[in-house]
C-alpha cells in the first residue's frame, strides 16, 4: 500500500459544492461508514434469520442515538472549550464524535430495541460487534480531511502535513505529523476481519461462546487500539494520573471485557456440567 501521497497532499474539509449545497468529507465518510456497516450487518442478519427490515428499523434508532451520544460525550470531555463556544455544540460536520459515547448510547438503544421486539440481546450485540470496526475504519478518514486527531511530529515519509491553524502553539515549527487516523483505520480493519468471523459463527450456530467472544473481543480489542493511539495524539484532553482520559476509559473497558468474558464462560461450563449430571 503506497501511502506516500499523504506526505504531499494537504487535505481539505470540503469535498463538493453544488450551488448552495456544501458537502464535507467528514459527513460523506460518516455516511459511507454507516452504509458499509449496515450492509455487513444485513449479511449477518440473514445468517441469524432475523425478520425482514429488522436491520433497517434498528439502524434508524442506532444511528440517531449513536450520533447524539458521540457528540454529547465529546462535548462533555471538551467542555472547557465548548462552554465558551455553545453555538458550535451542534456542528458535528466540523468533527468531534467520540466513539465511547456512541457505543454507550448504541448499547442502551440496542437493549431497549431487543426487549421491544423480543430479540436476543446477546446475539444482536455480537452482530454489531462484528461490523462496528468496519464503520470505524472508514469513518477515521474523516478525521484526516478535518486535519484533527493527528499525532506527534515525525520525519517518516508518510507523515501528513497539517495547516498551522490546526497545529496548536507548541507545534508551529513542525511540518509533518503521525497519521494517527491511518494507524487506527488499519487496526480497526484488522479487528473487523477477526470479529466478523466470530460473529458469523455465533449467529450461524446460535453459539453463546462465539457471541461472548465477539462482544468481549470488540470491547477489549478496540480499547487496546484506542489506548495505543492515544499515546501518539497531541490534541487536548483531560489527564488522569498522567494518562489521557480516553486511555483511562479504555483501561476500564479492557478490564470489564476480560471479567465479563470469564464470567460468561464459567456460566457456559456450569450449564454444560449441570446438563451432563442430569443426563446420567
Amino acid at each position: 500500500m503506497n501511502i506516500n501521497f499523504l506526505h504531499t497532499w494537504p487535505p481539505t474539509r470540503l469535498a463538493l459544492v453544488l450551488g448552495p449545497l456544501h458537502i464535507y468529507w467528514y459527513g460523506l465518510l460518516m455516511v459511507l461508514a454507516i452504509l458499509a456497516s449496515l450492509f455487513a450487518l444485513n449479511r449477518l442478519a440473514r445468517l441469524a434469520k432475523w425478520r425482514d427490515n429488522l436491520v433497517i428499523d434498528l439502524a434508524f434508532y442506532l444511528v440517531i442515538s449513536a450520533l447524539i451520544g458521540a457528540r454529547l460525550y465529546h462535548v462533555a470531555v471538551q467542555w472547557a472549550y465548548y462552554s465558551h463556544h455553545l453555538n458550535e455544540i451542534p456542528a458535528i460536520w466540523q468533527g468531534g464524535l467520540a466513539i465511547h459515547g456512541a457505543v454507550l448510547a448504541g448499547a442502551l438503544t440496542l437493549y431497549l430495541f431487543a426487549r421491544r421486539h423480543a430479540m436476543n440481546f446477546r446475539f444482536m450485540t455480537a452482530a454489531l460487534a462484528g461490523v462496528l470496526p468496519l464503520g470505524q475504519a472508514i469513518g477515521r478518514w474523516g478525521n484526516y480531511f478535518n486535519q484533527e486527531l493527528f499525532g506527534r511530529p515525525t520525519n517518516l515519509p508518510w507523515g501528513i502535513p497539517i495547516e498551522p491553524v490546526w497545529r496548536g502553539a507548541a507545534y508551529q515549527t513542525a511540518s509533518y505529523f503521525h497519521p494517527v487516523f491511518l494507524y487506527e483505520s488499519l487496526a480497526d480493519l484488522l479487528l473487523f476481519l477477526i470479529l466478523w468471523q466470530f460473529a458469523k459463527r455465533a449467529l450461524a450456530k446460535n453459539s453463546k461462546p462465539w457471541a461472548n467472544l465477539a462482544i468481549a473481543g470488540y470491547i477489549a480489542g478496540y480499547s487496546m487500539i484506542r489506548f495505543l493511539m492515544e499515546s501518539l495524539r497531541v490534541d487536548y484532553t483531560p489527564l488522569v494520573l498522567g494518562l489521557r482520559w480516553p486511555q483511562v476509559v479504555s483501561l476500564f473497558f479492557i478490564a470489564f471485557a476480560l471479567v465479563w468474558y470469564v464470567w460468561q464462560q464459567l456460566k457456559v461450563v456450569k450449564a454444560k456440567t449441570t446438563d451432563a449430571s442430569l443426563a446420567k
